[in-house]
């Protein structure tokens, strides 16, 4: 990791060259680098602007973005974590909705069984990475209307003996344990 200063024009062509020691490292050890695949993000504070460094290998450019899919998780350059928490909150809203769907055709364990593999999984991976508190209340409200769903309680039932009662963590509890 290397620190850029925008005002010293030295840093880019350092960094390019660090880059491409990295690409012939890999070619002289047959390992191949999709540099149409490799990006750069350039992180940040969310109140300061950073000059965009152009970054070479093998003289191509390579492309600058603002967020990135690492391994499932979606990083944005300010490290906010809301386009990350975001998706999570689409995903397991659809699923709720299916289980609001199916919560008169199929048994309670049925529904739990739902909610342990098709939510809970995207509760708990990374969730100390991007769980702080601030980002998981939109998702914390799409958990409780879930519990009310597979509970069959009523929309404004208060959710806390039905989290108690379904033996489940609720976002919170899940990244503190």
């Amino acid at each position: 990791l290397i620190s850029l200063n925008p005002n010293v024009p030295q840093t880019t062509d350092q960094l390019n060259d660090e880059v491409n020691k990295v690409y012939a490292w890999l070619c002289s050890n047959k390992l191949s680098l999709n540099i149409s695949k490799t990006k750069t993000i350039n992180f940040r504070t969310k109140h300061r602007s950073g000059n965009m460094h152009k970054i070479l290998i093998d003289r191509q450019p390579i492309q600058n973005v603002e967020q990135f899919n690492f391994l499932g998780i979606l990083i944005d350059n300010n490290l906010t974590w809301k386009p990350h928490t975001d998706k999570i909150a689409l995903k397991i809203s659809q699923i709720t909705g299916t289980i609001n769907k199916l919560k008169h055709i199929i048994p309670q364990y049925a529904l739990l069984n739902i909610y342990n593999a098709l939510i809970l999984p995207h509760l708990s991976y990374g969730i100390l990475a991007w769980g702080k508190n601030n980002n998981i209340k939109a998702i914390l409200k799409i958990q409780k209307k879930t519990v009310r769903a597979i509970s069959k309680s009523s929309y404004n039932s208060h959710t806390d003996p039905l989290f108690k009662r379904l033996k489940l963590l609720k976002v919170n509890d899940i990244r503190k344990y």
